[in-house]
């Protein structure tokens, strides 16, 4: 796997975080479908916690933007 800046701190990392929607119809996801964001997250960024509601604005901004209601 390629290394990707950190989407928190931008050092260099293999490792990835997933970001799974409580409700994937929001995300444009068909109903019965899901929709699972992986976005890159090196250790130390892990193991400081992470930041729900910037992982959840960066999905959005990557083009899983919310279905039209």
């Amino acid at each position: 796997m390629l290394e990707s800046p950190c989407l928190f701190c931008g050092q260099p990392t293999r490792d990835r975080g997933l970001f799974v929607p409580n409700d994937p119809q929001e995300y444009g996801a068909e109903p019965g479908k899901s929709r699972i964001f992986a976005y890159p997250l090196c250790e130390s960024c892990r193991a400081d916690g992470i930041d729900l509601a910037k992982v959840e604005a960066l999905a959005m901004l990557a083009g899983l933007r919310p279905a039209v209601h």
